[in-house]
């Protein structure tokens, strides 16, 4: 019967806003991890871990750096001399212990100016979140209300509404698990990059051609740790975009509106009364519906659009 078809679809509508409630939840908490992590540095997210890669990892790659550092100098040095009398000149000899002093100053404040920019990074991210701790801002945070409206019911009927509301809750899942692991990865990335500078800046000191390896370190570094800035913007406003978005309003409501006031100004408005009959029953009420459509064809029986919206 009519009266069981609504029951059943309103069934079907609040299971899909409950599955769209724990997809909204589920998302509200991977981004306050994420934020929680991108959020700090890696010697205060876990200083157990730093205290580990900087006092006991470190100090072999910055022997091995420094020792390679003496070897591309004199790589370098060899390179230069190879024609004394063309190319070796005061110049040149003072760009090889430019060079080496460069390489010095790098490695020797690594430790320095490697948290310097973690806790750049750090303060950008708490400047997009909006927070200072590690809960998301209103703007990125997803709620059930702001994708589904305020209503019990929405214009897609039951059946459908269920079927998005499970692919909502499969994707933002899926979406909020991968961004953990991502800001997990570059966590990971990050205690790795570490030891690896001194062997990257100590080819400074061999000049053109060996330096490319620093350039692409100091590349590559910039890279992984103002990722988290991106992130953080993903996070901020994606969730705004999603829930302004209204998976499930439609414009439907606006229409009910315009209807009933065509219906106010003219009772006998067999169009608005069709157009009411629509907007209703994409609502789910079904009964109010055809009373609406009834209305519009007593008013005009050969109205096709009571016929087509019914």
């Amino acid at each position: 019967s009519q009266m069981f078809r609504e029951a059943f679809n309103e069934l079907l509508m609040e299971a899909a806003r409950s599955l769209v409630n724990i997809g909204c939840n589920i998302w509200n908490s991977c981004a306050d991890v994420a934020l929680y992590i991108l959020g700090r540095t890696p010697s205060g997210l876990k200083p157990e871990a730093w205290q580990f890669v900087t006092g006991s990892i470190y100090p072999i790659f910055l022997a091995i750096g420094t020792a390679l550092m003496s070897l591309f100098f004199i790589i370098g040095f060899l390179r230069s001399s190879i024609d004394i009398r063309h190319t070796l000149t005061l110049e040149n000899t003072l760009m090889l212990f430019v060079r080496l002093i460069i390489a010095n100053a790098f490695m020797v404040s690594i430790l320095t100016w490697l948290p310097m920019m973690f806790n750049w990074a750090a303060n950008l991210v708490g400047a997009i979140a909006g927070t200072s701790g590690s809960r998301m801002a209103a703007l990125g945070t997803l709620s059930a209300d702001s994708i589904l409206g305020e209503t019990t019911v929405t214009g897609l009927g039951g059946i459908p509404s269920l079927i998005i509301a499970l692919f909502f809750l499969v994707l933002v899942t899926v979406s909020g698990f991968l961004i953990v692991l991502t800001v997990f990865k570059r966590i990971f990335n990050l205690y790795l990059i570490i030891p690896l500078a001194p062997l990257a800046f100590s080819t400074i000191a061999g000049g053109q051609g060996i330096t490319n390896t620093a350039y692409a370190y100091i590349k590559t570094f910039l890279t992984i740790c103002f990722e988290c800035v991106l992130i953080a913007i993903v996070l901020a406003i994606g969730g705004y975009f999603i829930g302004a978005g209204g998976m499930f309003n439609g414009q439907y409501a606006d229409a009910l509106t315009n209807a009933e006031n065509a219906i106010l100004l003219n009772p006998n408005n067999a169009e608005a009364h069709a157009v009411r009959g629509w907007a209703i029953g994409m609502q789910g009420n079904y009964l109010d519906a055809q009373t609406a459509f009834n209305r519009a064809k007593e008013l005009n029986p050969n109205l096709a659009l009571a016929y087509a919206y019914q």
